[in-house]
């Protein structure tokens, strides 16, 4: 993910843009481990239904979500920038 607020910072110091985008970043983390916890949710009530009860779209669905939950969707890195409106001045924040 790469972010740049520098049009909404102008006036701000550069340190201002790294916390909100350290917040956006964090942001990000917790709603995909939010997702990930519904999706095992919803793979363990799968589990729970007897295999000679499970229709198709339940067998499906099943392997899908073990499937995800095996390489869950991540953020491996963000990159800052704060650049474009600041005549002279580049930043660049990597987290990761």
């Amino acid at each position: 993910m790469q972010a740049s607020h520098a049009d909404e910072l102008k006036d701000q110091p550069p340190e201002l843009l790294a916390q909100r985008c350290e917040r956006m970043a964090s942001a990000v983390h917790g709603l995909l481990e939010q997702h990930r916890v519904a999706q095992a949710k919803e793979l363990a009530l799968l589990a729970e239904v007897p295999a000679a009860a499970a229709g198709a779209a339940e067998v499906q669905r099943r392997q899908l979500l073990e499937e995800v939950l095996r390489r869950p969707l991540r953020l491996s890195y963000v990159l800052f920038s704060h650049c474009s409106l600041l005549p002279g001045f580049s930043v660049n924040w990597r987290v990761g």
